[in-house]
């Protein structure tokens, strides 16, 4: 059972990926679009990978 957190994020707005990383929680990030600048740039390259679109 889940404590009813999130365990996996997948953002689809630039502004939300970067509020995500800056509350701390971009380790549960699975997904997010070409437009995110945040997490850093090899990270997001990997994220990017995973998620068609945007």
């Amino acid at each position: 059972m889940s404590d009813g957190a999130p365990q996996r994020l997948v953002s689809l707005v630039p502004s939300t990926t970067e509020s995500v990383c800056a509350f701390g929680r971009g380790d549960r990030l699975v997904g997010c679009t070409r437009y995110c600048t945040e997490p850093s740039a090899g990270l997001a390259r990997r994220l990017r990978a995973q998620l068609a679109g945007g």
